[in-house]
């Protein structure tokens, strides 16, 4: 009976064959999966950038709004110098905002709520406007206050409203042409004066 033994090269190369190949697997991988992942960081950075922009625009509104209420007169001046002066107020909104860039892309409004009749009935005192946003329209309606709102006879109420245009995907626009547009973000904040019943505004 003879035996026959299979060339050594033939032998050797026969249990590979039942084997898959693996090579590539990794680069595959990698081609599908890196667009998810960096599609998942761009949106977590875009995220992170809207919220954090829409707390500094909260924070300046109801910081700005606290501020005033203490006061029972400011200045209608240019004069950033004097604490009690409008361009104080205006300068720290723009502070406050950091690093949004308030001055360039936003705007503050300031309006004064009193009832000169005292029958608790809301007055239109004055209002301002940022010197850098003469064009922005006060979102406060006919009614100057929220609906149920607690006014109360000879009450003031500082009002302050802060816009910011928020340009989403700010990141990606230069090799997305499609992202969406810029998002208005505003907040309106309204704190009753700590002293007094008037908040005046003075040329001097």
């Amino acid at each position: 009976m003879k035996t026959h033994v299979l060339p050594r090269q033939r032998r050797s190369r026969r249990p590979w064959r039942i084997l898959p190949d693996t090579r590539g697997v990794a680069a595959i991988e990698i081609a599908v999966l890196m667009p998810l992942v960096l599609l998942m960081l761009v949106g977590f950075v875009e995220l992170y950038g809207y919220f954090r922009a829409s707390a500094l625009v909260t924070r300046t509104a109801f910081t700005l709004a606290d501020s005033l209420g203490q006061q029972t007169k400011v200045i209608d001046d240019t004069d950033a110098s004097n604490a009690a002066s409008l361009a104080a107020y205006w300068n720290g909104a723009v502070t406050m905002a950091n690093p949004l860039e308030l001055s360039g892309r936003g705007a503050v409004i300031v309006t004064v709520i009193d009832d000169p009749t005292g029958k608790g009935k809301p007055h239109l005192a004055w209002q301002r406007k940022s010197p850098w946003s003469p064009g922005a329209v006060s979102q406060l309606g006919a009614g100057l206050l929220p609906a149920g709102y607690p006014f109360k006879p000879q009450d003031c109420v500082v009002a302050v409203e802060v816009f910011y245009t928020y340009k989403p995907f700010a990141i990606t626009s230069a090799f997305w042409t499609g992202a969406p547009g810029n998002l208005t973000l505003y907040e309106r904040a309204y704190y009753r004066l700590r002293f007094g019943n008037e908040l005046v505004l003075s040329p001097t």
